[in-house]
């Protein structure tokens, strides 16, 4: 397990106010609650971790999303860390989703360049990634309730 590294992105939002069940006597007002935004304002959060923790992760810069190039680009990234932390030769077992830019002709020949073991995940598959079950809810819960002020 100590090989194994997965990545995924999550969206970001810088206002995390939480609704909450009130309840009120009869003939009492409910506190006022604030209405949920329809275009919240969000940063994109790409990351890769392992068991020993975060590996490499990037915000990204407003109104960026993720393709093949960049996703290359944080590849390199990743393995550079690797190799510093890790060893050049150091065994890495890999996983991500099926999203595009993680299956395009150049990211695969990165991931062949970088030798490391890529774990695929089923096409189409409902499962969820291991970044679902444990990293973006506990980054979630420790932002609920929180509002970010800037992008700085």
């Amino acid at each position: 397990m100590n090989s194994l590294i997965t990545g995924d992105e999550e969206w970001v939002l810088y206002d995390n106010s939480v609704r909450k069940q009130q309840w009120v006597n009869k003939g009492e007002q409910p506190e006022p609650v604030p209405t949920a935004n329809l275009h919240p304002k969000k940063v994109l959060l790409s990351c890769c971790w392992s068991r020993k923790g975060m590996e490499h992760w990037e915000l990204l810069e407003k109104g960026q999303k993720i393709n093949a190039t960049m996703y290359v680009e944080q590849l390199q990234k990743l393995k550079a860390h690797i190799d510093r932390t890790r060893g050049k030769n150091a065994e890495v077992y890999f996983h991500h989703d099926n999203a595009r830019p993680h299956t395009a002709k150049e990211t695969q020949a990165e991931l062949e360049k970088c030798d490391c073991v890529v774990i695929p995940q089923a096409p189409y598959s409902p499962d969820l990634a291991p970044s679902d079950y444990w990293l973006f809810s506990h980054l979630q819960r420790s932002l609920n309730g929180k509002k970010i002020r800037n992008e700085g």
